[in-house]
């Protein structure tokens, strides 16, 4: 990864902190829950998807636009080469997008209480400190594994947003590998993000939204299946487009 990529890897992944630190002294919050949700719904989470196939993917659009791919034909087969090239920005991207929702979430819930857990006082939404505990259950998206303590929850919602991370990154090389057009390649899979979010939102199913799936803050808990659909469908989508692509590897516009 070289430098440009990995300033916007470390934008991504501290400017959310960085932003609901400055933000968090405009309210008053029931519990650490409450604090995390105020970093993680930070106005870059509009741009994860671009951080994410910036930070991941131009190695791709270098090696394409500089005709790299045509030695690569001539010495491997393209199948393996677009194989490896795909494991590479998942893992990537996954870890981009963990440790984005990692970091907020250990100044929330590990470090905020040591510091008195300013502006936290439930009593102002009427609720008694167990009430707020049964509360923060049934308040967003996987937040019922609180449970089970914060870090189950956090490690559990981390990896939820390194899989939206591993899912983006992969479907920005199969868009670079698909396309003759390298900038359209490049913003597809945003698009594609904020299309379908716009479009389910329309017909009143907010919580199908891909950016509801990976960032499931401000909205209300919805049931398991509901909860993990977006995510399944957009991997399974990449998966089935990954299959279709490497199967037509040597028939790309793009590796030719």
């Amino acid at each position: 990864m070289r430098w440009p990529q990995a300033l916007l890897g470390a934008i991504l992944v501290v400017g959310p902190t960085a932003l609901g630190l400055a933000e968090v002294g405009g309210g008053v919050y029931r519990d650490e829950l409450d604090v995390y949700s105020q970093f993680m719904i930070s106005p870059m989470i509009i741009l994860f998807p671009v951080f994410i196939t910036t930070a991941c993917c131009s190695g791709t659009a270098a090696e394409i636009r500089n005709r790299f791919v045509v030695l690569v034909r001539a010495r491997t087969d393209l199948r393996s080469y677009l194989a490896t090239r795909m494991m590479s920005v998942a893992l990537g991207g996954f870890v981009l997008g963990f440790v984005a929702a990692l970091l907020p979430g250990l100044i929330a819930f590990g470090i905020w209480p040591e510091l008195g857990a300013p502006f936290i006082d439930p009593v102002v939404y009427g609720l008694a400190p167990d009430e707020v505990e049964r509360n923060a259950l049934e308040r967003v998206n996987y937040s019922q594994l609180l449970a089970f303590g914060w870090p189950v929850y956090l490690i559990g919602y981390s990896s939820v947003l390194g899989a939206w991370g591993a899912i983006t990154a992969v479907a920005g090389v199969l868009a670079l590998v698909a396309l003759k057009n390298l900038g359209l390649a490049m913003v597809l899979p945003a698009v594609v993000f904020f299309v379908e979010t716009m479009a389910v939102a329309l017909v009143d199913h907010p919580l199908l939204g891909f950016m509801y799936g990976a960032f499931p803050f401000g909205l209300d808990q919805a049931p398991i299946g509901i909860m993990v659909l977006p995510l399944a469908v957009a991997g399974a989508a990449t998966v089935l487009a990954a299959r279709r692509i490497l199967g037509r590897a040597q028939r790309l516009p793009a590796l030719t």
